[in-house]
């Protein structure tokens, strides 16, 4: 779903953020130059809606360093997922904290760099 982002479909040049609800359904979406803002705007999507965060969790497009893993942990959403890497500060922060950090998720495939009892 991060590719059919309608600017990055036309540019190919925004980042995009999506917050999913467990099941897997979109509930916020949002693109952006920067992801920090991409990121932003979603999760800031999701609290306007009062979606509860600790029922979802957040795809991003781009690589997660510790500050964009922070992003999610700090409003209580469970998991985040790229289909970039993350960081190796973005996979401490998870392994320390409780998130889920997942990274090259792609075609089917991902890998789960902590807490995996989440992926089902």
């Amino acid at each position: 779903m991060l590719a059919k982002m309608p600017l990055y479909k036309k540019t190919g040049g925004t980042r995009c953020a999506i917050l999913f609800s467990q099941r897997g359904d979109p509930l916020v979406a949002s693109e952006d130059i920067g992801r920090h803002n991409a990121v932003d705007k979603t999760v800031g999507g999701g609290l306007m809606k009062r979606v509860d965060s600790r029922e979802c969790w957040l795809a991003v497009s781009g690589r997660l360093p510790a500050d964009m893993v922070l992003k999610p942990l700090l409003l209580g959403i469970p998991i985040v997922a790229s289909v970039s890497a993350p960081t190796s500060d973005g996979i401490e922060v998870g392994e320390l904290s409780g998130l889920t950090v997942v990274g090259f998720v792609r075609g089917g495939r991902l890998n789960c760099y902590c807490h995996p009892e989440r992926i089902e």
